[in-house]
């Protein structure tokens, strides 16, 4: 599943400045969460 903030990706606001975009990955050991940006390595 993937969490992402209801404002749109170019709003302005200044709390979602230091937002980073999280994965939660579910298996049978439980839950894992991670930034999408280290997926990428």
């Amino acid at each position: 599943m993937i969490l992402t903030p209801h404002a749109a990706p170019q709003s302005q606001d200044p709390q979602m400045l230091g937002l980073v975009p999280m994965v939660v990955e579910q298996s049978a050991r439980g839950e894992r969460a991670y930034d999408i940006y280290s997926r990428l390595l």
